[in-house]
């Protein structure tokens, strides 16, 4: 007599409240990832522990090993999100004036400035913790491809890939430094120069002369 055997049947997606098991690991994510910025908001990348995270979020620390090796992966996590999100605005804010250098360097700068002033846990977070916390210096905005890819985009096409690269990072590397010194209190310029001294800087990266 012919044996059978009953098909294989899918297991059906984990629910809780309505929500699934990936779901509730994203939300728990994002609110370590919130919470150390609010940190380093207030009193900086020093203040952020695993134990400080989870005492403010209310979890537990096996639910911040499900999405993070150690502190330093959070806070390298963090760091490209935030940067993710602000290169994204930034594109979205000046696409339509790319074929104008001068507004287009203009606007980029003016943007990135308002949206650092606007969210100050973005600008220390961006540009002075990667000052004094090693994992974050190993990051920087220099060496966050999207940043170096929107400036690479822009650049000469006659040039090499090589040579758009480099001016692109060492145009974004330059930026941050004064950026991050006009945030951290260390260069008494006004808001105004700060922008058209940048603005200046990007214009040169963009053009061939």
């Amino acid at each position: 007599m012919e044996s059978t055997s009953a098909a294989p049947t899918e297991t059906p997606t984990r629910l809780w409240a309505g929500t699934t098991l990936d779901e509730r690991r994203t939300f728990r994510s994002t609110a370590l990832l919130d919470a150390a910025l609010d940190q380093i908001g207030e009193s900086g990348s020093a203040a952020v522990t695993v134990r400080s995270l989870c005492r403010q979020t209310g979890l537990n620390d096996r639910y911040f090993y499900e999405s993070f090796a150690n502190r330093d992966d959070l806070l390298a996590q963090l760091y490209r999100r935030t940067a993710e999100a602000v290169q994204t605005e930034l594109l979205t804010e000046t696409t339509d004036i790319e074929h104008d250098r001068q507004a287009w360097a203009r606007a980029v700068v003016e943007r990135f400035v308002a949206m650092m002033v606007d969210d100050p846990r973005k600008a220390r977070l961006l540009l002075v913790e990667p000052m004094v916390e090693p994992i974050l210096g190993g990051i920087g905005l220099a060496t966050v491809p999207v940043f170096t890819r929107m400036i690479r985009t822009t650049l000469p096409k006659d040039a090499t890939k090589t040579e758009r690269t480099l001016t692109a990072v060492t145009a974004v590397g330059a930026l941050s430094a004064v950026l991050g010194g006009w945030f951290s209190g260390k260069l008494d310029v006004t808001r105004e120069e700060l922008v058209e001294h940048c603005a200046r800087v990007l214009l040169r990266g963009r053009t061939d002369e």
